[in-house]
C-alpha cells in the first residue's frame, strides 16, 4: 500500500508524519507513540493485534486506515482521498464512508476522487466530472444521477455543466 513502510509497526507508521508530538527533547517516546496509535486505531476501528504489529500483516482495508490515521494526526484542514476504497471489502468501504462523513461534519474539507458512481453519489456534496483531463460537468448534491455522471465522463463534443 502506498504511504506505508511495510516492515514497520502500526505505531511507527501511524506516527511517522507527526513524530514531534510523540517526542521530548528530540527523542521519540515509545509509550506516547503507542498511545497515539491506539487512539487513532480506536477512532478508525482498525483491526490489528496491537500497535506493535507489522503493517504488512494487516488486510488491505486496515492498511488504508493506517495511512489515513497517519495523515489525520497532522491535523489537516483539507483531506484528499484518491480511490480510498479500491481493493477493500464491502465492510471496510462502509467504514471509509462513515469516516469521510465524520471528517466533513468536523468541518474538514474532503476532496474525494472515485471512479465508482455509486460512491460519488453517496458521499459528495459537489461533483466535478473530468474526461480526458478536462472538466465536463459540475453537479450539486441531488442534481446528479448515475446516467448523467457516466454521460459526462465519456468523451464527447461539448462540455456539459449543470451547476
Amino acid at each position: 500500500a502506498a504511504g506505508l513502510v511495510l516492515g514497520m509497526s502500526v505505531a511507527d507508521n501511524t506516527t511517522l508524519a507527526s513524530l514531534p508530538a510523540c517526542s521530548r527533547l528530540g527523542l521519540v517516546s515509545r509509550s506516547r507513540q503507542r498511545a497515539t496509535a491506539r487512539a487513532m486505531t480506536d477512532r478508525l476501528q482498525l483491526r490489528s493485534a496491537g500497535p506493535d504489529q507489522a503493517v504488512r500483516l494487516l488486510s488491505g482495508g486496515n492498511q488504508q486506515k493506517v495511512v489515513l490515521a497517519k495523515q489525520l494526526l497532522t491535523r489537516p484542514r483539507l483531506v484528499m482521498l484518491d480511490e480510498p476504497t479500491r481493493g477493500i471489502d464491502v465492510g471496510a468501504k462502509q467504514e471509509v464512508y462513515y469516516l469521510v462523513r465524520g471528517l466533513a461534519s468536523e468541518g474538514k474539507s474532503v476532496l474525494f476522487a472515485s471512479s465508482e458512481t455509486a460512491e460519488v453519489l453517496l458521499l459528495a456534496d459537489r461533483i466535478l466530472v473530468l474526461c480526458e483531463g478536462k472538466l465536463t460537468a459540475e453537479f450539486a448534491r441531488g442534481e446528479a444521477d448515475a446516467q448523467r455522471l457516466v454521460a459526462a465522463a465519456l468523451p464527447g463534443d461539448a462540455p456539459r455543466r449543470s451547476a
